[in-house]
């Protein structure tokens, strides 16, 4: 299915499958924070998704997870295209195709979808997700107030549930501000903040050597709509576990503070 004829508004919401974002590219050296991040755009809305690949395999499963009804077990294959459920209290760790890797955390719901193993995108719907991004081809990473666009680096991205206030940071528990519908920290590395109709043009840039993140509340007006942020509900700790699921080579770790 292709994308030729359809609205980029389209393209995140449907997805030619529903989904809308992901994570991955082949492993080369790290995109460093002072270079442009430069995604295309329009050619990455141009091509072709292809929804008959795999697009990783469950490597960690604490709990339950779901793909559609199929149940899935450590070492199952994720499919292009397939919505992953993880039960609450769970957590699911998916090595990517590309050696991307994501941890999944408990009552989250995503959206996984690779094009021709180059491009990628991840609608995550509700919960959290983090992910180390191997340098490569763009990805998208949606959640309900603005798409990312991700280049080589590591994140992490929580969309919060209707009376969810509190997290927690470094520091302790940490309220979640009015209004405030998500969450994304990039890590490390150099992403683009998109509205969601209008993704060919960012509306800011992040270029992070130590995790630069915002809340972000649609109801203010659109270049208003991100409020800095700590550190929230995720720990270099965190990092330094999901990198080791990586196959050779993986991703740079000497940023990490604690």
């Amino acid at each position: 299915m292709t994308t030729d004829g359809w609205s980029r508004r389209r393209v995140l919401v449907q997805g030619g499958l529903g989904a809308a974002g992901l994570i991955g590219a082949a492993a080369v050296p790290l995109v460093w924070p002072n270079q442009a991040l430069a995604i295309d755009w329009a050619t990455l809305f141009g091509r072709a998704m292809d929804m008959e690949e795999p697009a990783g395999t469950v490597r960690y499963l604490r709990g339950h997870a779901f793909s559609g009804l199929r149940k899935l077990k450590q070492g199952d294959i994720l499919q292009s295209g397939e919505k992953l459920r993880v039960s609450r209290g769970g957590e699911a760790v998916v090595l990517l195709e590309d050696n991307g890797v994501l941890r999944v955390y408990g009552g989250s719901v995503i959206e996984v979808a690779l094009m021709r193993m180059k491009e990628g995108f991840l609608r995550l719907i509700t919960g959290a997700v983090q992910a180390v991004i191997p340098q490569g081809q763009p990805y998208l990473i949606a959640g309900v107030t603005a798409t990312v666009g991700v280049k080589g680096t590591v994140v992490y991205r929580e969309v919060f549930q209707p009376g969810e206030r509190m997290g927690m940071s470094m520091e302790g528990p940490m309220a979640i501000p009015d209004g405030a519908r998500d969450y994304f920290c990039n890590c490390f590395g150099t992403v683009e903040y998109a509205y969601d109709d209008d993704v060919a043009h960012p509306f800011h840039t992040s270029r992070s050597t130590y995790h630069d993140a915002f809340f972000l509340d649609p109801g203010r007006a659109k270049r208003d709509m991100l409020l800095k942020a700590a550190m929230f509900n995720h720990f270099d700790e965190d990092i330094r576990s999901l990198v080791a699921y990586q196959q050779e080579p993986r991703h740079r770790i000497d940023w990490l503070k604690q």
